[in-house]
Order: structure tokens, then sequence, then C-alpha cells
């Protein structure tokens, strides 16, 4: 109880019963004094937009905090949850020097990057590498030197190139 009116030469003392913050559903903001009643609120509710940061107990509201957005340059790691926040990583940058995207990245996974092949001898580049594309090589033609001869060398970029041979007619 607290007192709602002080006793005097003439009057007693009026007293109330203090207010009882529900449990589960209230938290009490503040403590009863002799002269004051306890001041009980309602729980705060996280909203699907949230996340609950911090639990509510009998002398304390719950916390809740805006959950994270992944920018474009992140991808989600963790999905959030009522009591943890989404986990953003920042998406794997491909070397396109010598890497392309050989896995696309998506909203909860990060790109895959892979080396690009090396055509090496014998070979030619007959398509280059794009950002998620791996170069194509092909053997280099072998010119038959009985009916042809080679009229552009082979290099690491373009193909030989046979011409046939002059036919005479005698």
């Amino acid at each position: 109880e607290y007192e709602i009116q002080a006793p005097n030469a003439t009057s007693d003392r009026i007293c109330a019963t203090t207010t009882t913050c529900s449990q589960g559903l209230q938290w009490q903001q503040q403590a009863p004094t002799e002269s004051t009643d306890r001041v009980c609120r309602p729980f705060t509710l996280c909203s699907s937009l949230e996340w609950e940061s911090q639990p509510a107990s009998p002398i304390q509201n719950r916390v809740c905090e805006p959950r994270t957005t992944c920018t474009a340059s992140q991808w989600e790691e963790r999905e959030p949850g009522t009591h943890h926040d989404r986990n953003c990583s920042l998406l794997t940058d491909c070397d396109l020097a010598y890497q392309y995207e050989a896995t696309a990245a998506t909203n909860a996974s990060d790109r895959e990057c892979a080396n690009t092949t090396d055509c090496g001898v014998g070979h030619w580049e007959e398509y280059p590498p794009t950002p998620t594309s791996n170069r194509d090589c092909a053997d280099h033609t072998v010119c038959n030197f009985v009916t042809h001869f080679e009229s552009r060398p082979a290099t690491p970029l373009q193909n030989r190139l046979c011409t046939p041979l002059t036919l005479c007619n005698y």
C-alpha cells in the first residue's frame, strides 16, 4: 500500500493498494514509494523488421533493434532471427587479370572465382575470358605440307592458317 492522503488533526490517513504489474505483459517503469503507486508499462513487441537485442524482465523493457540490410556489395551469411541480427559479408572480388566468376553471387551465397585456363604450347586462345566465363583454347592446326603451306604462323592468340598449294597444269 501507499499513502494517498496524509493524516491531519481531523482525518485519518488514506491508503491505496499498490498496483501489481501483469507478469509477462508488463514491466515496472517506476517502483512504488510511501506516497506513489507503482508505474507499469506494457512490454514493447519487436516488429518483423526488428530483432530483440535485450530481453524483457520485470523491471526492464525489451529493446528492439532494426535488422541490418545487406548492401549490393554484400551477401547474407546468417539469416536474422528473433534474438540475433543478420550477418552480412563482403562479396569476393574476382581478379579479372587471372580469374573469372565461376558461380554468381546470390542474396545468401558469395560468388566463386576460378582461375582462367592457360592455353599453353600447341594451343591458341579461340575465345578470350570474360568476367563470367573462362577462356576457350583450341589446338593449333597442323598443316599437311604435302598439300598445303603455312600462310600464317601460329601465335598464342591466333590459329595457324594452312593454304592449299597451287597445282600446276603440265
